[in-house]
C-alpha cells in the first residue's frame, strides 16, 4: 500500500494519492470516511514502527559497545596481578 501525504485538489494527477491493494488503485479521495480514518491510522502505526526499529538499532548498538567494553575491563582485570 502506499499512502501519499496530501490530498488536496490542486494536485497534479501524478501525485494523487492512490491505495494500491489486491493489484487496485483507488484513489484516496474517492475512498468512504471511514477506510480513510483506517488508512490515517494505518500511516502513524507504520510510522511508529519505523520509529520504534531505529530506537532498537540503536539499542542493540548501545549494547555490543558496552558488551566489547565489559569484555575489555574483564581482560584487564584477568591480566593484572592481584594481592
Amino acid at each position: 500500500m502506499t499512502f501519499p501525504k496530501s490530498n488536496t485538489p490542486d494536485i497534479p494527477l501524478a501525485e494523487i494519492p492512490v491505495l494500491r491493494m489486491n493489484d487496485k488503485n483507488y484513489p484516496v479521495d474517492s475512498l468512504p470516511q471511514d477506510v480513510k480514518y483506517l488508512l490515517g491510522i494505518y500511516a502513524s502505526w507504520e510510522s511508529e514502527l519505523k520509529t520504534a526499529k531505529v530506537e532498537v538499532f540503536k539499542l542493540e548498538a548501545a549494547i555490543k559497545g558496552i558488551s566489547s567494553e565489559i569484555e575489555l575491563r574483564i581482560q584487564q582485570f584477568e591480566s593484572t596481578p592481584q594481592a
